[in-house]
């Protein structure tokens, strides 16, 4: 057994004293040198063509090295192989600060003349018959085309009909130039460019020869290149294959002052049938077609290398295994910069630089699923941790079984192309089942989307995970998707996918699940939808999207514990379509999609809201302390019999500070009390409008609002208005319009004696000063002024003062259900519009039964009925809001409407205070709301907050913020007047009998909870974050006078909490914050 051994070892080391290096230069080399000589860096071969004439004889181990700083010309056939052990080896040798060796197949051209109108031509004898790279000054220069790429419609002209796939109209084309032999460039459809060679031309028609099976759309674009009349801008070029001279416009100026290449060579390296070769450390640059071609190989390792200016794709290969592309840089890919056209199984795709690649119009290939980044198809694949940069189409596309995507980050892509994605997979109908594939830990940013030359060049299908027909069985987890032109994730009649765990900010829509007739067999089910966060950054971006050609939404899968946050409009957020013998599309809040379809039971809406804009015309606020962030200066409460405190309340009740106003006993007597608030002066019959937010501890009062004089006879100077209070908050606005003018005024909140609480805050009064286009909006005594439609006959409008609003008010309703889809509209005459200016339209609103909506926008009051604004979706609720929208006027009318149109419902609605004004309008910009950051590197990022944040899980964060690699996070400013903070359930404050201390607070280990002058009684101590969700739920026993119990923080969350004791009788509370 030891002499087995010992001769198996020497045969090793023989194998391994066999292994040469060659070294090759073209600065010192010499190609009429031995094989010997040529194994010494001081007598190196010269080129490529002694290369391949010697690879033959290469052996296993063997080193091909290249002088850094040369440059070589030629393709590298590849004709032997290595093994597992003794792969062969093309490397670099020399200074390591010189740059790395280049193999090329650029050729520069010279000779030029002039040909004349700015047209200058030279040979070029060795350029292909196609001619794809030409380079100017070691920058890519596209081919010449007509019209040019800063044309209007990004230089695309539009068909306007179609004879298959053989011929094309355009109304506007004309015979001259003709055409005949140029290439025909067309957009079929918005995922495919073709490159047609044109039969002939004729006028306004084109017959050419299709690359593909698509016909083009009509609508759709085109423009044509490849002709000497298309050369009109520095630097075009045609190549005349007839006659093999390159021609290019440089005005007056003689291309021989820049360095002018040509590609020549279709591949800079070709393999069919080879193994165990590694290509490191070398620079390929220029191939007219793929600089490398892998068929039918194994073990073939591409490694720290830049692979530039590639005609068609950096690395094709097809029917390989083992594949390893690994640190490189590749930049400029026409077409595609890996391309694995069929089978490719095991392959390793990480850690390399992709930038530019598909992103001309044109110089791609034609079909499907070109001008993208990576094509994988094959089982066992990997592609992590690389950055790609600027693609024209799908980024990371895959098929196969066992793949992972991960730790990517994708920046800027669908820019010459659309309807494809960052990360893209298919399977079409009938394919065989796909598993074990995973998404996961990528950020992908900017999904631009690519209208020009389509039909809807305002619409831009970019999605930045998309699961296309048939798609299965890919888990996509915590993965970052922002600023794509479609949607974040997009599942198009897919099924068995789980998200989780992703972040999705400010695109189109964050989520889409559509089932449609492209392929009508393949329904979405069986997904798993879950802790996923989902940002929409504008009121214009719905946060999900559940669509179906069928009433199957129930079946899309399972949804719970996600994130549906619009913190600009956080009320409608989730459309829902579906056909139940019509179509039935509705956007519904996060609540009435849980009522309907019982899912996403434990998700969330926005923990903060914010206003969209600030809508001026208004005069400034007469009650200078109106948000109450540190006291209540500027008020008083009186009662006759001294019963009341107001008080300062910094509990989060309202937003930040509040009034809190209150009975210090209970008398049992009638007892009006108030709360008086000096406001300055009013001048009689102009009109004031009061606002403030309120929210109570008791359901079913009133309280009497109105304006009167600061000092004796404190004579009542307005109407009184009767305000509604209630457990949940309410914005409430009022009309007023002083009888008197008056230079001391108070403003007066009247409200009987109860056992409750009422807090108060953003009291605004202000003169309106912009003009009333609808001045009947009070409804005090009728209705005049308007009526209503439906086609059905079946809407009553009548003038009611059951007090449902304040005052009098429009009652609307529907006679009798019809059970069709039936729109109704009421139709207020207000006025006229001007064209660019904006106008705010204010309401107050009731309906009958909740989770209903109607459109309001502004129309012609007369035939044609012109919309004259876009249309504002309204919510309706069973309690009282204040609807405040705000419209820009798209042409000038003398004659116009406000529209309500409201869909046939069995419920009641009552409107009131309705106010159209002309106002310049200040709008919110988001980036001072909300901010988004991401890390897509492999170490931790510390980001500075110069302000507090919290995070859509109501986290806060102040000073910094650490993102672990490939994660990101959408932050709330917490430190600003919030519109709408989250709702609590209401509960009793805490009580002037039972005394409640926390400490320390904030808290990092141990809570203590003190409670003090207390009754003997059973009571149980439930925490609640912020969401409501329950934390912790403890029976425990109070002993008479005090009470102490501790609390571990250790499994809490850093974030703000509510501890609530709640006893037979009462309920009380306090906050506190678990820190870091």
């Amino acid at each position: 057994m030891k002499k087995i051994f010992a001769l198996a070892l020497m045969l090793h080391l023989s194998v391994i004293t066999e292994a040469a290096n060659y070294y090759f230069s073209t600065t010192n080399g010499n190609d009429s040198r031995t094989a010997l000589q040529a194994q010494n860096q001081a007598s190196p071969w010269k080129t490529i063509s002694k290369l391949n004439s010697y690879l033959g004889s290469l052996k296993p181990g063997d080193q091909v090295l290249f002088y850094r700083g040369d440059v070589f010309y030629g393709t590298i056939n590849v004709t032997i192989s290595g093994t597992v052990q003794l792969p062969i080896l093309f490397s670099d040798y020399g200074n390591a600060t010189a740059s790395l060796p280049v193999i090329s197949g650029l050729v520069n051209i010279s000779g030029w003349t002039t040909s004349g109108n700015g047209v200058w031509e030279a040979p070029c004898t060795s350029c292909a018959t196609k001619e794809n790279v030409v380079l100017i000054n070691d920058k890519f220069q596209p081919m010449g085309r007509y019209p040019n790429s800063n044309a209007a419609n990004k230089g695309y002209l539009n068909l306007e009909s179609h004879s298959g796939n053989t011929q094309i109209t355009d109304n506007e084309l004309t015979s001259s130039p003709n055409w005949t032999g140029a290439e025909l460039v067309i957009k079929p459809n918005r995922w495919v460019i073709d490159r047609d060679v044109i039969s002939s031309h004729s006028g306004t028609y084109i017959i050419y020869t299709s690359a593909s099976t698509y016909e083009p759309g009509n609508g759709f674009g085109y423009f044509i290149q490849n002709s000497i009349y298309t050369l009109d801008q520095q630097g075009e070029w045609y190549f005349d294959s007839s006659t093999k001279k390159m021609k290019t416009y440089f005005g007056s100026t003689n291309p021989a002052s820049s360095a002018i290449q040509a590609a020549t060579v279709a591949n800079l390296v070709y393999m069919n049938a080879k193994s165990n070769i590694t290509f490191n450390n070398l620079n390929f640059t220029g191939s007219n077609e793929d600089a490398f071609m892998i068929l039918s190989s194994q073990n073939i390792t591409i490694s720290n290398c830049i692979i530039k200016s590639s005609g068609t794709n950096a690395i094709t290969a097809g029917g390989s295994s083992g594949i390893k592309i690994l640190n490189n840089k590749i930049t400029g890919s026409n077409n595609m910069a890996v391309y694995f056209k069929s089978n490719c199984t095991y392959a390793n795709i990480e850690n390399n630089s992709i930038k530019n690649t598909g992103v001309i119009p044109g110089m791609g290939s034609s079909g499907n699923n070109m001008y993208g980044a990576l094509m994988i198809n094959g089982n066992n694949n990997t592609v992590a941790s690389n950055t790609i940069d600027s693609s024209g189409y799908n980024v990371i596309s895959f098929t196969g079984n066992n793949v992972l995507v991960k730790n990517n980050y994708i920046n800027y892509f669908t820019l010459t192309k659309d309807d494809g994605g960052g990360i893209y997979t298919y399977a079409g109908s009938g394919a065989v089942e796909n598993s074990a594939r995973t998404i996961t830990g990528n950020i992908i940013m900017n999904g631009m989307g690519a209208g020009a030359g389509t039909d809807e060049p305002n619409y831009t299908p970019s999605e930045g995970i998309y699961m296309d027909d048939n798609s299965g069985n890919v888990v996509v987890s915590n993965n970052t998707v922002a600023n794509c032109g479609g949607r974040g994730i997009y599942l198009h009649n897919a099924h068995a996918i789980t998200l989780t765990d992703n972040t999705l900010y400010n695109n189109k829509e964050q989520l889409r699940m559509d089932h449609d007739n492209i392929c009508p067999t393949c329904y979405i089910q069986n997904n798993k939808i879950s802790n996923n966060i989902m940002v929409s950054r504008w009121v214009d971006q719905n946060v999900a999207n559940y669509t179906t050609t069928g009433n199957d939404i129930i079946n899309f899968g399972t949804f719970d514990n996600n994130y549906y946050c619009r913190p600009f409009d956080d009320n409608l957020t989730i459309n829902t379509a579906y056909y139940n013998g019509s179509k039935i599309a509705a956007f519904k809040s996060l609540q009435s999609w849980q009522s309907m379809y019982s899912k996403d039971l434990t998700s969330h809406k926005s923990p903060l809201t914010f206003s969209t804009s600030t809508a001026s015309g208004s005069g400034v606020n007469q009650f200078g302390n109106s948000n109450f962030n540190t006291n209540i200066k500027g008020l008083y409460s009186y009662s006759a019999l001294g019963n009341t405190n107001v008080s300062f309340d910094n509990t989060g009740i309202l937003d930040g500070g509040a009034l809190k106003f209150s009975w210090t006993s209970i008398s049992g007597q009638i007892n009006i009390s108030k709360v008086i608030i000096g406001a300055g002066a009013v001048t009689a019959g102009k009109k004031y409008v009061l606002k403030y937010s309120m929210k109570g501890t008791k359901d079913n009062v009133s309280m009497n609002v109105f304006l009167r004089q600061s000092l004796t006879p404190f004579a009542k100077i307005t109407s009184v208005s009767v305000c509604p209070m209630g457990t949940k908050r309410t914005e409430n606005e009022y009309v007023f319009y002083p009888t008197v003018s008056e230079k001391d005024m108070s403003i007066i909140f009247e409200m009987p004696e109860t056992n409750g609480t009422v807090y108060i805050d953003n009291i605004k009064l202000y003169e309106e000063t912009s003009p009333n286009q609808y001045s009947s909006g009070d409804f005090n005594s009728n209705i005049n002024g308007l009526y209503s439609y439906s086609a059905l006959n079946n809407t009553k409008v009548e003038w009611t003062n059951n007090s449902k609003l304040e005052g009098g008010s429009l009652k609307f309703s529907f006679t009798s259900n019809s059970g069709q889809s039936n729109n109704s509209k009421i139709i207020i005459g207000a006025g006229s519009v001007t064209a660019g200016k904006q106008y705010v339209l204010r309401y107050s609103l009731l309906g009958a039964k909740n989770n209903k909506t109607m459109n309001v926008f502004l129309r012609q009051s007369l035939s044609p009925f012109n919309k004259l604004s876009a249309v504002k979706i309204s919510s309706i609720s069973d309690s009282r809001t204040e609807i405040e929208l705000i419209f820009s006027a798209l042409t000038t009318e003398s004659d116009m409407s406000i529209i309500f149109e409201i869909p046939e419902q069995d419920s009641t609605m009552w409107f009131d205070n309705i106010r159209l004004n002309e106002a310049a309008v200040s709008q919110s910009n988001p980036d001072d709301f909300i901010r988004f950051e991401y890390n897509p590197t492999a170490t931790t990022k510390t980001i500075l907050l110069a302000t507090s944040y919290i995070d859509v899980k109501n986290n806060p964060y102040s000073g910094s913020v650490s993102l672990a690699p490939y994660t990101s996070i959408v932050l709330l400013k917490a430190d600003i007047p919030l519109r709408s903070p989250i709702q609590i359930e209401a509960v009793i404050p805490d009580s002037k009998d039972l005394e409640m201390n926390l400490f320390p607070n904030p808290v990092s280990d141990l809570l203590n909870v003190f409670l003090t002058n207390a009754e003997e009684q059973e009571v149980k101590i439930e925490i609640y974050n912020l969401s409501g969700a329950l934390v912790l739920s403890k029976n425990v026993h109070l002993n008479k006078d005090e009470n102490k119990f501790q609390f571990d923080m250790d499994n809490f969350k850093a974030g703000i909490y509510i501890l609530k004791v709640i006893g037979p009788q009462q309920v009380y509370q306090k906050k506190f914050v678990r820190s870091n």
